[in-house]
């Protein structure tokens, strides 16, 4: 075998490693999310793959909403780098009440 082979060979064993160890990472955190274990999922996520970190924190300010911690949504939510999203929040919000008054008291 020449050097050329080798050192291909070792090459094409590194990324296949690489390749499976991000995807383990993403299965990881995958589980997190939807185990909804917030913190394990921002370690993992900060850890291993940055471009997720906000979808955790966006993920983190829905669960917070649901809960009608609304002000630890927003939070998350400017941490993630996205306050439109708070509007829209705010906005299902009022929508929500403005149908809940039409139904109980205009009708």
């Amino acid at each position: 075998m020449t050097n050329a082979v080798i050192v291909s060979d070792i090459a094409v064993f590194v990324l296949k490693r690489d390749v499976k160890l991000q995807l383990t990472h993403s299965l990881m955190l995958c589980r997190y999310v939807h185990a909804k274990d917030w913190d394990s999922a921002q370690r993992v996520a900060e850890q291993y793959d940055k471009e997720s970190v906000n979808d955790v924190l966006i993920g983190q300010a829905r669960c917070a909403f649901d809960a009608k911690d609304y002000q630890k949504s927003e939070s998350f939510l400017l941490r993630a780098q996205r306050p439109e999203l708070a509007v829209k929040f705010y906005k299902v919000i009022s929508h929500n009440f403005i149908t809940f008054y039409y139904i109980n008291f205009i009708t």
